[in-house]
């Protein structure tokens, strides 16, 4: 029993002494930044006021950034994009593409429309026959005329 609560690990023996020095920085860093927030808080809620410049308390510090920031404020600053400006375009082109689409479905089927109907003419004209069964030659030549005068 005695060894076994005895026994450190190395770790923790190397980290010893580190391990309060560094809770106390961390601690003093959470400070720090809780600090900076609240004096943060309170310039803004004097600006808001219009009382900043009035105030001697943050006059040492301000001068100091007020130079820094002078340079900064005299750049104009970039106009703002539309965030959604690139899915609005790739929107238009598949909105133009679709229509593109409808109009080409509609062309073609048109197109579909005016063959049948030549073809049925065509048929019903093939298809007449005179008083004996016999088919007109006429029709027939008509349509061997046409074909020849396509392909010529």
């Amino acid at each position: 029993d005695k060894n076994s609560s005895a026994v450190v690990s190395i770790k923790s023996f190397v980290n010893r002494g580190e391990n309060k020095v560094s809770l106390y920085r961390e601690r003093k860093r959470k400070e720090f930044i809780k600090n900076a927030k609240v004096v943060n808080r309170y310039k803004r809620l004097l600006k808001r006021e219009g009382r900043l410049k009035d105030s001697a308390v943050f006059n040492q510090s301000d001068s100091s950034l007020s130079a820094k920031n002078s340079g900064e404020k005299k750049r104009k600053r970039k106009v703002k994009t539309d965030a959604f400006l690139k899915a609005k375009q790739k929107a238009s082109e598949l909105e133009q593409k679709k229509i593109d689409s409808e109009k080409a479905a509609e062309e073609r089927e048109t197109q579909k429309k005016l063959k049948k109907a030549k073809r049925k003419e065509w048929t019903k004209k093939l298809s007449k026959r005179t008083r004996k069964g016999q088919p007109i030659l006429n029709n027939m030549l008509g349509n061997l005329l046409e074909r020849i005068e396509k392909e010529g």
